[in-house]
């Protein structure tokens, strides 16, 4: 079980796996960090989670899994902020879509404090927005990408992986440049998703010349979960 779990931006993303966190009991403790407190009141007030804040140093500190669900551009700037206050052996990771520049982001902190990181990318959404239309279900059936790369250990993949099935999700590996194209969802529904089994190898990753460009969320909303 995850000691404490923060979630760094509770909006549709956040809040439901926020919500499939508690659901499944996966955390012990559930921390939400957001920039306004009025907009974190209502995880707190449906017991989503145990603990609001608007300082991220403070949201961070002691966690073992820290997932950054805010927008790329927001998620980016946060990352030094984050990197700061993470615990050591604590796990990074996020749900953005632009995965190749949020890791390129990630390894230059870790070349200066290593620390575990592992980009995430669910392929499920809405075209709504904001905690209000959470739900613990939304990762239920859903591909989640992973991102690793070759300085990224097994344990940390492991860990990652753990999550998103905890949840319901289907995972599978992608390096981070095969991120950053959209395909239609209904080229994605045609491929047969592995689920890793462990151990495993940073080396299974795909590479280019074997993979196709995954699919990523639009600015606007994302596709359904995959049937």
């Amino acid at each position: 079980m995850i000691r404490r779990l923060t979630i760094v931006g509770l909006g549709l993303l956040g809040g439901s796996l926020a919500k499939a966190a508690r659901a499944e009991s996966l955390a012990r403790e559930i921390v939400a960090v957001g920039r306004r407190v009025g907009s974190l009141e209502p995880a707190l007030a449906d017991g989503a989670v145990d603990r609001i804040t608007t300082d991220i140093a403070e949201g961070v500190a002691g966690a073992d899994l820290v997932v950054l669900a805010t927008p790329v551009a927001t998620l980016e700037a946060q990352l030094p902020a984050v990197w700061r206050a993470a615990a050591e052996g604590a796990l990074v990771t996020d749900v953005g879509s632009a995965k190749a520049r949020i890791v390129r982001a990630a390894e230059a902190l870790a070349a200066k404090r290593p620390l575990a990181f592992v980009g995430g990318h669910p392929m499920a959404g809405s075209n709504l927005a904001g905690y209000g239309v959470s739900r613990a279900d939304l990762f239920r059936g859903a591909l989640v990408i992973l991102t690793p790369t070759e300085r990224t250990s097994v344990d940390a993949l492991k860990r990652a992986s753990e999550l998103w099935e905890a949840v319901g999700s289907r995972v599978m590996s992608l390096t981070p440049s095969l991120t950053t194209a959209p395909w239609p969802p209904s080229a994605i529904s045609r491929i047969s998703w592995p689920t890793p089994s462990w151990p495993r190898s940073p080396a299974w990753i795909p590479s280019s010349s074997t993979w196709p460009r995954a699919a990523s969320r639009t600015p606007r909303g994302s596709p359904p979960p995959i049937p």
